[in-house]
């Protein structure tokens, strides 16, 4: 990108078209990355009639960036451990 003139500033714009699936207390699942969301699913969660996408772009995702290592030392919960309170 060219230089900008003494005095300019450049900002930046991230516009994003799809879904977040965290591990907020509110999410939907989220401890677990099933149910995933995706466009044409009307509401989260889905009923069980409608399921994720298996045309070959949505399988193509899932082989490529939907994967997790287990490492077999994973978090068992989330819950704050406040230990002994007398």
């Amino acid at each position: 990108m060219p230089t900008l003139p003494q005095g300019w500033v450049r900002d930046y714009l991230f516009a994003a078209n799809g879904y977040e699936k965290d591990m907020d207390f509110y999410a939907a699942e989220g401890n677990y990355v099933a149910p995933l969301p995706f466009h044409s699913m009307g509401e989260y969660p889905y009923p069980t009639k409608k399921s994720f996408p298996l045309d070959d772009a949505h399988l193509n995702y899932l082989l490529e960036y939907n994967t997790r290592h287990m490492s077999g030392n994973e978090q068992r919960g989330y819950w704050f451990d406040y230990g002994d309170r007398k």
